[in-house]
């Protein structure tokens, strides 16, 4: 099934246990340890997808604005998700699901991109405002964008650098914690590989002209 999306490949990364059988003991009123030992219950099987042999990125880019994304109608046109989702239950029935971008038109066949220390500029500034406290992961690949007034499938994949960081919208704002763990505000930078600038819009105001 993967295979028939041109272009598009997924490659497993993690199993995660979701929802393992327990033993309860109602006279005792205790957890009693799992009901067999080995691969029970429900688990995850999550994939990283990539596109022509680019990570294929998707969701909401950061907005330095919180009150803008909301006036500007950041959720009115929300970009198709591309993902690959399995389960197992028991290690014998599984199910997968897919949602994967097939190519339709290309635009451009060869883009120049900027210089990496333009990008990291842009990370520094946001930095010095106070947003940005740590990047956990920087990669260069598609972000995926719905276009402006339209509706449908179709979606613009375009070249970004993706910053996955901790980051807040004011600089007053700090992890807390909460049920014995902390919790951070976690987000991603969306930067254009073309020319640097930082995007803050999920989806495109137009369709590119083809070159």
């Amino acid at each position: 099934m993967l295979a028939q999306a041109e272009g598009a490949q997924a490659r497993w990364t993690e199993l995660t246990g979701i929802s393992p059988v327990w033993l309860y003991d109602k006279n005792a009123g205790q957890w009693l340890g799992t009901a067999i030992e080995g691969a029970v219950g429900g688990y995850s099987l999550d994939f990283s997808l990539a596109f022509r042999g680019a990570p294929l990125e998707e969701g909401t880019p950061f907005y330095r604005d919180a009150d803008a994304y909301f006036a500007e109608g950041g959720r009115q046109f929300v970009a198709p998700s591309w993902f690959v989702h399995a389960s197992a239950e028991g290690g014998e029935a599984y199910s997968v699901y897919a949602s994967l971008p097939a190519l339709v038109l290309t635009f451009e066949e060869e883009a120049e991109l900027v210089p990496l220390s333009r990008v990291l500029d842009v990370l520094r500034e946001l930095a010095q405002e106070g947003l940005l406290r740590a990047v956990n992961r920087l990669t260069l690949g598609y972000g995926t964008f719905a276009v402006a007034e339209e509706e449908g499938d179709d979606a613009l994949l375009t070249p970004v650098w993706a910053a996955k960081a901790e980051i807040y919208w004011d600089a007053q704002s700090e992890p807390y914690e909460a049920y014995g763990e902390v919790w951070r505000s976690e987000g991603t930078v969306y930067i254009d590989a073309r020319t640097g600038a930082l995007i803050e819009r999920e989806w495109a105001q137009r369709w590119p002209e083809k070159e």
